[in-house]
């Protein structure tokens, strides 16, 4: 009879116990000879949303729209934070998807600056570099090392200037075999790169050997310097300090003389402000954290664009370890999901649900990839579902500038393609087949667009119906 008592009391208990993030067990029946209970079950889906700190207006619209859906679902919603802020201004970033700080010296006091630096130590040639223009620049000669005539059975060697976002040529100079030392330049017409132009030079001949060359890249703040092509053609990281002699470069004006010192006259006041700003982000989360429960923090990385890969791979090794859930969902901030759609699809077994994608790697901009020849197929990152035990087999290898899909691409080589039609997952930014599992690239306005219309029709109503 006391066996009973107890065990009513421990029923009473656990039925009054509040769930939060203890660990609560149901009873299921209770006799005077023994007490059956049940581990209560966790959601069945975990649906992680990339999101960057400041996005706070998309995340306010996800919790009002189309995340209702997780309500009376065993379903599970986390927005994905970095906990480390860049320290830098995005006006003193190299680019504005890193968080890489670009160096502003004072450029030699001339009318003119260029690529080439003074001569060194004789060393292996690159026959070419990529850039980003920082600050407007306006290129009037293009330059060759007479080095590469030296040992060389070519007559002719030619220049070409690229614009890496459109792969055309902008400008080329061809140079004939003469006996010559040191540089050779070449007046252009007047070539005028905006800020944010992305470029490559090199040169082009027939035969190019061991050649040995003097003059290393000069460093000067409006013009950046990504990689420098070697004598193979490949691609090699760029460092200050690690100067490396090369066989090409051009001669410069600057668009606005007066721009760039201002620019460096205002930095200590930017950091000022941006300091300012960090704190008041930092505050808003923790802000945000208290009320919503729903932010997850991840910690090794700074929270920028290009290091996305990283913090993808540190939400699935935190998924492993919590190991709570049977399928887990990676989604962007401005998607819109149809989760009742979606949960339904989960009754049947699966490896992995998405899209999947095929691209080459881009050589400029956001998703600027100089080292990759080709990618393998990888899903869009607007949505796919993996399940925890295909999580556990997998291998993340995150790297900075490496699209987190591109990564999960690596990953998912080996497994079984998807097969399940409960729904369709877009690929890209064009609309899925219908019925749409989700809806990409969406502003937070038209995430309350879909949110209207998903609670009039009961699914994502496709192009023909709106």
């Amino acid at each position: 009879m006391f066996i009973y008592y107890v065990g009513l009391f421990i029923l009473i208990v656990s039925i009054i116990a509040k769930y939060d993030d203890v660990m609560l067990f149901v009873f299921t029946s209770v006799s005077s000879d023994v007490l059956v209970f049940d581990e209560t079950k966790k959601a069945t889906l975990l649906v992680g949303v990339l999101s960057a700190q400041y996005n706070f207006r998309a995340r306010k619209v996800i919790r009002e729209t189309w995340g209702q859906l997780t309500k009376n679902r065993s379903i599970e919603l986390k927005f994905l934070i970095g906990d480390e802020v860049c320290p830098y201004p995005v006006k003193d970033r190299i680019t504005p998807f890193g968080c890489d700080l670009w160096l502003i010296n004072h450029p030699p006091e001339s009318e003119e600056f260029s690529t080439m630096g003074d001569p060194i130590e004789e060393a292996s040639c690159d026959i070419g570099f990529t850039f980003l223009v920082k600050t407007g620049i306006i290129i009037n000669k293009i330059g060759l090392d007479y080095q590469i005539f030296k040992g060389n059975s070519s007559e002719r060697a030619r220049v070409v200037l690229y614009d890496s976002r459109l792969g055309s040529r902008v400008a080329s100079a061809t140079f004939v075999k003469e006996p010559l030392n040191g540089i050779f330049w070449k007046s252009v017409l007047p070539i005028i790169l905006d800020e944010g132009f992305e470029g490559e030079l090199k040169v082009i001949s027939s035969d190019i050997g061991n050649i040995y060359c003097a003059h290393r890249l000069q460093y000067i703040a409006p013009v950046y310097y990504f990689e420098t092509i070697d004598e193979h053609d490949k691609y090699v990281d760029f460092k200050l300090g690690n100067w490396r002699s090369t066989l090409v470069g051009f001669n410069y004006t600057l668009k606005d003389v007066k721009g760039l010192g201002e620019i460096l006259a205002d930095r200590t006041e930017r950091f000022r402000r941006w300091s300012l700003e960090k704190s008041l982000i930092k505050q808003q989360l923790e802000d945000e954290q208290i009320k919503h429960n729903d932010l997850l923090f991840l910690s090794g990385f700074v929270d920028v664009y290009d290091n996305l890969s990283f913090k993808v791979s540190a939400f699935f090794k935190w998924v492993m370890i919590e190991d709570h859930w049977k399928y887990v969902l990676k989604t962007d901030d401005d998607v819109f999901l149809d989760l009742a759609l979606i949960e339904k699809g989960l009754k049947n077994e699966f490896e992995l649900w998405t899209c999947l994608r095929s691209e080459v790697p881009n050589h400029s901009g956001k998703w600027r990839d100089r080292y990759s020849s080709e990618y393998p197929l990888f899903p869009s990152g607007s949505g796919y579902v993996l399940s925890l035990e295909t999580i556990k087999k997998l291998r993340f290898e995150a790297k900075s500038k490496l699209g987190e899909d591109v990564m999960m691409g690596y990953a998912i080589e080996d497994l079984k393609k998807p097969t399940n039609e409960t729904c369709f997952w877009a690929c890209g930014p064009l609309r899925a087949n219908s019925p749409e599992c989700n809806v990409p690239e969406l502003s937070s306005n038209e995430l309350v667009l879909f949110w209207n219309l998903y609670k009039e029709f009961g699914y994502i109503p496709n192009e023909d119906e709106i």
